[in-house]
């Protein structure tokens, strides 16, 4: 099953872009290539390609992003922080 509302990908990307930017001091990165693998309730999750040009050399990198769901999904109270913390101490 999936959610049946999602965010306008346009806004991801931009949204994901500034917060990249702004918390990697990256000035010319984009995010392209937006594609949503299916899942559940419990999130909203989505792939992305970031590049951005470091030292002159063109740089690429592939990322995931989860997120809450836009409206109220498998859980009531949704904190993506103990989620990572339990995969990090797993990895």
């Amino acid at each position: 099953m999936t959610t049946t509302k999602r965010r306008d990908d346009s806004a991801i990307a931009e949204g994901l872009a500034r917060w990249l930017t702004h918390h990697q001091d990256l000035s010319d990165l984009t995010v392209t290539g937006l594609h949503r693998p299916s899942t559940g309730y419990s999130s909203e999750t989505v792939i992305v390609d970031a590049a951005w040009s470091a030292d002159g050399i063109q740089r690429t990198k592939s990322l995931v992003i989860r997120m809450a769901p836009p409206v109220v999904g498998t859980f009531a109270n949704y904190d993506l922080v103990p989620q990572w913390q339990a995969q990090a101490a797993v990895a």
